[in-house]
């Protein structure tokens, strides 16, 4: 699950091999749900440093 957050934060889409190794662990759904949750995560992330936004302590 790590790389595969790491891989579309650096680059969009994780590779091959990071799908591979979710789906030993992983359903369908719940890889999706992953998905979402880590673009969630970096679209907040990106519209947060673009606008000076900071998270209360």
């Amino acid at each position: 699950m790590v790389r595969f957050s790491i891989e579309t934060t650096r680059h969009v889409a994780a590779s091959e091999a990071a799908h591979a190794a979710l789906a030993e662990h992983f359903r369908p759904e719940l890889i999706a749900e992953i998905a979402v949750v880590v673009a969630s995560a970096n679209f907040i992330q990106r519209i947060g440093r673009n606008l000076g936004v900071e998270l209360e302590g």
